[in-house]
């Protein structure tokens, strides 16, 4: 199998493992995201045993973990360890001399079965570590075990880590390299269905064209995204029922906590925990407009996962007539609103480019963060033609308006970027109109402003563009050209 992408990770586990000592790393991510492959990747040239615990029993579990530990010392096999603490000690003994890598994957499986386990792997890890050349890896995929019971200050385990690292989905550029084979807008889509979980990308065949794709493996009970997030979800949390209510009230944008709590009919202190979790997890996130306290009442909550988002906004209510064997009239009503769909995905998208922008040193903002900003501004009052008209007048003098990206650097200087994902040349208008927000909404004296586009921009954009001096007009295939040519190294540091 080829290994994609990782090249930080992967470089962040070898300085540790050329640090003297004994180590204790945590690895730890979603479902399908890849933990394995690269931790297998890591592990390949290394005197190493690996051991991927299941949910059977005690008995069955250190009976696999005899056989690895055995084989990775390439030693003859002898008889299982009676309990995880011999085999501890076992391990501990073989690694006096030299580097030695034992990596514990789906650590909450073994853990949940044995529960002195942890207690156990601090007690040896307390006798043993001095002289040890151990690096002990746990990985697991229950985010929500391994930040309660592995990292959490009241864990047995908590200050004995001596790195941590949670494996994140691809960003789009990083996902490009495993859908080479993709023309690059059908390329986005996927991304816009699956996110950068490696798994769900590989489920995508070059040869198909998009649509076939799609129906393939969202429109057809045999597809494997039918039933995906439902399966995620079951293996995360206990109660479904209150998540699903969640995201199905999150699946057309950003929602405020009270209208949540109005939807579900219940308290918004009844659901902080389900949405709290929900963070955890990745699935969801919350947004507050640029410029406000994480307190304010200008707070949203957005699906932020890529393939629960399209799950629950196009398979959801139409999975009946999926399994009524309907799923190409659900995918055609899908392709219609696929523009509008991919409008936020673009902008996460964009705000990838930025990021590496900025990694890179040439971005003209060094900005902390990237937030949205959305509110209320006032319309310019029109003259009325006679007093009785004025007096009877009621048209609103606001209306909503918003701004996809901010990046501050400091109180003088922000970065404001549109981002557009349509077939459409984007018009000296858009531009216009994020010149006009940003100054009057803000006090930025240096501004830089963005405009990201699929399709291009007229020519009156791009003269307008060339006037003010301070604008950057970016093309979709230009953003792909531009990364590309950074490629994976970073600004150095020395």
């Amino acid at each position: 199998m080829q290994f994609f992408g990782r090249k930080f990770e992967l470089e962040g586990l070898e300085d540790i493992y050329e640090k003297p000592g004994f180590q204790l790393i945590v690895v730890y991510g979603r479902r399908r995201v890849g933990k394995s492959t690269l931790i297998q990747e890591f592990i390949k040239d290394k005197r190493s045993i690996y051991f991927m615990s299941a949910e059977g029993g005690v008995k069955t579990n250190l009976k696999v973990l005899s056989g690895a530990i055995f084989t990775g010392l390439g030693e003859t096999e002898g008889p299982a360890f009676q309990n995880y603490e011999d085999a501890l000690i076992y391990v501990f003994k073989k690694s006096l001399n030299e580097r030695l890598v034992f990596v514990l994957d789906e650590f909450p499986y073994a853990a949940r079965g044995d529960e002195t386990l942890l207690s156990v792997l601090q007690r040896q890890i307390d006798l043993n570590k001095h002289g040890s050349n151990l690096m002990l890896i746990l990985c697991g995929s229950s985010i929500s075990y391994m930040t309660d019971k592995v990292l959490a200050y009241r864990s047995p385990l908590y200050g004995r880590r001596t790195g941590q690292l949670r494996i994140e989905p691809f960003d789009f550029f990083e996902s490009l390299e495993m859908l080479k084979g993709f023309d690059p807008f059908d390329a986005a889509v996927i991304y816009g269905t699956t996110g950068g979980t490696p798994l769900y990308l590989e489920q995508f065949q070059p040869s198909k064209s998009l649509r076939v794709n799609l129906y393939r493996e969202w429109f057809r009970p045999l597809g494997f995204f039918f039933d995906e997030p439902m399966t995620f979800l079951r293996q995360e949390v206990r109660s479904v029922k209150t998540y699903y209510d969640l995201l199905v009230n999150l699946a057309n944008g950003g929602v405020r906590l009270s209208e949540l709590a109005n939807a579900l009919d219940t308290q918004p202190g009844a659901i902080m925990p389900h949405i709290d979790t929900l963070i955890t997890l990745g699935i969801i996130r919350k947004e507050t407009a640029h410029g406000e306290k994480s307190n304010s009442k200008k707070t949203q909550y957005r699906i932020a996962d890529n393939m629960f988002r399209f799950w629950f906004t196009f398979i959801n209510q139409g999975s009946s007539q999926i399994m009524l064997k309907n799923g190409r009239t659900i995918l055609k009503a899908a392709e219609a609103q696929l523009p509008t769909y991919m409008g936020p995905v673009f902008e996460d998208i964009c705000r990838d480019y930025l990021q590496r922008l900025q990694r890179a040193g040439r971005c003209p903002v060094a900005f902390t963060d990237l937030d949205r900003w959305w509110g209320k501004i006032s319309l310019p009052k029109e003259k009325p033609t006679n007093p009785i008209e004025a007096s009877d007048d009621k048209t609103p003098r606001s209306t909503e308006a918003e701004i996809d990206i901010i990046g501050a650097e400091d109180k003088n200087t922000a970065l404001f970027a549109e981002c557009k994902w349509k077939n459409e040349l984007v018009p000296v208008s858009v531009l216009e109109k994020l010149d006009e927000l940003s100054r009057s909404q803000f006090r930025y004296e240096n501004r830089h402003l963005f405009i990201f586009s699929k399709s291009g921009f007229t020519d009156a954009c791009r003269q307008k563009a060339k006037e003010m001096g301070n604008v950057h007009l970016v093309t979709f295939l230009e953003m792909i050209e531009a990364v590309n040519e950074m490629g994976d190294d970073d600004e150095e540091l020395w």
